[in-house]
């Protein structure tokens, strides 16, 4: 579970760090009816990754050029192996904010409760 709260908070990060005063962010969590999977979302109204630099962004070392001056290059990856550990998978794209969203994708077999919006043991 840590792994998970480290990855969230990265995109979080990754959001405030493309946005500015004025712009938007919002954190989503859905369950998928169709798949029963679970999407924690970050969309941000940034200016957004180009399409051609989405599969570049995801690679270890891979920084969006001079715009990403503080970053390693690492947060993506992490964020991706980590996923991928708990069994799901990272999608990266253009949000309806207009910027860019980031998505952890988690099979159903990992909800704990019934009803994702229920504590467990409420």
């Amino acid at each position: 579970m840590a792994k998970l709260r480290g990855a969230l908070l990265n995109l979080i990060d990754n959001a405030v760090r493309a946005t500015g005063p004025g712009d938007a962010i919002a954190v989503g969590v859905r369950r998928l009816p169709a798949t029963g999977e679970l999407v924690v979302s970050v969309d941000d109204s940034g200016p957004g990754i180009p399409d051609e630099e989405l599969p570049t962004v995801v690679e270890r070392f891979g920084r969006l050029g001079s715009a990403d001056r503080e970053g390693t290059g690492l947060g993506l990856a992490i964020v991706t192996a980590v996923s991928e550990a708990h069994g799901g998978h990272f999608e990266l794209g253009r949000s309806t904010l207009g910027g860019c969203r980031a998505a952890i994708v988690l099979p159903g077999s990992r909800i704990v409760a019934d009803d994702p919006m229920v504590p467990v043991g409420a």
